[in-house]
Parts: C-alpha cells; sequence; structure tokens
C-alpha cells in the first residue's frame, strides 16, 4: 500500500479523506496547509500526495511544482472545487464534489499505473 500525505487548509475535510483512504490500507499523514506539508515532507517520505488546489498561502499548483522539481517520481492528485491552471504538474486533477470512490479508483489507478 502507499504512503499518503494529505494536504487541506479544512480540517474536517482533512478527517474526511483519511478516513477514506486508510479504509484501503494506506498509510496516511494530514497537514493544513502546503508549508507545513513541505516541513514534514522527508520526515515522512509519501510516494503519493493528495492537495487541495484552493488554500491560503501557497495554493496546490504551486505545491504540486515545488515537488515534482524535487522529486519528479512522485504521484500526486490535485482536488479542486474550481479551475486548475492548465500549467499544473498534477498527475490527476479531481473535483472535490466527486465520490470518495471516485478518490480511490484514482489512487488505485496511479498506483497500478507506477
Amino acid at each position: 500500500m502507499a504512503r499518503i500525505l494529505i494536504i487541506d487548509d479544512h480540517p474536517v475535510a482533512l478527517r474526511l479523506l483519511r478516513h477514506v483512504l486508510e479504509k484501503t490500507n494506506h498509510t496516511v499523514r494530514s497537514e493544513i496547509g502546503a508549508e507545513a506539508a513541505l516541513s514534514t515532507f522527508d520526515e515522512f517520505k509519501p510516494n503519493m500526495v493528495i492537495t487541495d488546489q484552493n488554500m491560503p498561502g501557497m495554493c496546490g499548483d504551486e505545491l504540486t511544482r515545488i515537488l515534482k522539481e524535487k522529486y519528479p517520481g512522485l504521484l500526486i492528485i490535485i482536488l479542486s472545487s474550481s479551475e486548475v491552471p492548465a500549467s499544473h504538474k498534477a498527475d490527476i486533477v479531481i473535483d472535490k464534489a466527486q465520490s470518495s470512490e471516485e478518490l480511490q479508483r484514482a489512487v488505485k489507478k496511479l498506483l497500478t499505473l507506477r
């Protein structure tokens, strides 16, 4: 199973995502905001990141660009309820309104392609 770091600025969203991913036996860590995620990234060593796009401070596509430059093989999913810039570096972008099953399918797809 994967080591997944989830990043959002809403604690309720983090708890929900964590619950969904832990049900499928992934090791999950959650952080509030991109800056917190960057500060703990090397300690946790995830092989996948799921990040919200719209956060105060650093947004999801900016975080994705930084992580992909440093860790080119890292799998990244951006969750968004609005447009994500076409220049994003994420492997998959999912509308936040999608079901938890859609997120699980995306995670499984990326891990299978790895």
